[in-house]
């Protein structure tokens, strides 16, 4: 996919050793820590914290190519600032879908500003209503996932990315 879209590549791993050999293996541009037992995918880094840094110690790996995607607490992102990584993945269906506040995510966000943490959004959501959200914010990333690609298929990439572009035009 990465040599026919052109586009980085970045895998969801769950904190384990197979997955980080497997996953590495690809070469990816990025990797995000996720629950993959979750259906949201977000990932309690305090519960897993020990074996996160074993695991980026035992590879050897630039913390720089890993994200976290956390619960939307502000503890979860002092957490990931303290362990190293640079940018925080922050979770926005919950708050599409009216499951998280609004001042929650919001909270997140400034946490990870003051921590110099980059911020992306990722979410398993219909494109148009990251409008609304990109009201609120602008991400250093914005991780639009299967809903790209559910049009991408449907009605090719051009299209798709014609979408992207729209949305991100507030």
């Amino acid at each position: 996919m990465r040599k026919f879209l052109h586009l980085p590549l970045d895998i969801l791993i769950g904190p384990t050793p197979e997955y980080m050999r497997e996953i590495l293996s690809l070469e990816p541009a990025c990797c995000t820590f996720a629950n993959l037992q979750r259906a949201d995918t977000c990932f309690d880094l305090l519960l897993f914290a020990e074996q996160v840094r074993e695991l980026l110690s035992s590879f050897r790996v630039t913390h720089s190519i890993f994200k976290d995607r956390p619960e939307p607490e502000a503890d979860q992102i002092k957490a990931a600032g303290k362990m190293g990584f640079s940018i925080v993945e922050l979770d926005t269906s919950g708050l599409l879908r009216g499951k998280v506040p609004r001042d929650k995510l919001i909270e997140c966000a400034k946490t990870a500003e003051k921590l110099s943490l980059r911020v992306a959004f990722g979410a398993e959501a219909p494109l148009p209503q990251f409008q609304w959200l990109l009201r609120f914010k602008m991400p250093d990333v914005l991780a639009v996932g299967t809903p790209f690609y559910q049009i991408a298929l449907r009605e090719g990439a051009d299209k798709a990315f014609d979408e992207v572009r729209e949305i991100c035009r507030v």
